[in-house]
């Protein structure tokens, strides 16, 4: 697989709402600048707006081309930034992230659909949770790079206590770039 030698620079912020619910949860994809570090790849963060706290998440994101950027020095879960200094490329890794304290996985992303676990650079299928209790407003819940030559799609499921609602969002990937689908 061959790579761009140019990234898309578009800055995506997309919002949508699930209908109908008692407190809404908004969804933002946001480009992050990594081109000092990743040429070839584009990298979004995935953000939700909550009224209440926010608990827990689950995505299935597949490709029909392209790739999931997996660092070498990173995991599933946000890298600690005092290592970016040595590893640079690192503050981009795939992972998924849960605000203040952290997150725990919890396994495959079911409620979004998957039912086998997988986080590599081919296919995303988990399921992850808040370890805080107070994660109420912008909490950023994964950061996504993708090489620019990806296509597919991604479906993700958002939780928030208070309503026990889910609130399901879902979008196309083309070169690299996430799209909220209307």
């Amino acid at each position: 697989m061959g790579h761009k030698n140019t990234i898309v620079a578009a800055t995506l912020i997309g919002m949508i709402t699930a209908a109908g619910a008692s407190a809404q949860v908004d969804l933002d994809v946001d480009s992050v600048n990594n081109l000092s570090q990743l040429t070839g790849h584009v990298t979004q963060d995935l953000k939700v707006d909550t009224e209440d706290d926010w608990f827990g998440a689950a995505i299935v994101l597949e490709l029909d081309e392209g790739s999931i950027y997996q660092d070498g020095f990173g995991n599933d879960t946000a890298p600690d930034p005092y290592f970016f200094s040595y590893y640079p490329s690192l503050e981009f890794d795939t992972y998924m992230a849960g605000g203040s304290m952290g997150v725990g996985v919890l396994g495959p992303g079911g409620d979004a659909g998957g039912h086998d676990q997988q986080f590599d650079d081919e296919r995303l299928d988990a399921s992850w949770k808040s370890n805080g209790s107070n994660e109420i407003g912008v909490t950023q819940i994964a950061r996504i790079t993708l090489s620019d030559d990806a296509a597919g799609r991604w479906r993700l499921a958002v939780f928030q206590s208070g309503d026990e609602t889910r609130y399901d969002f879902s979008g196309t990937i083309t070169d690299g770039v996430m799209t909220i689908d209307p």
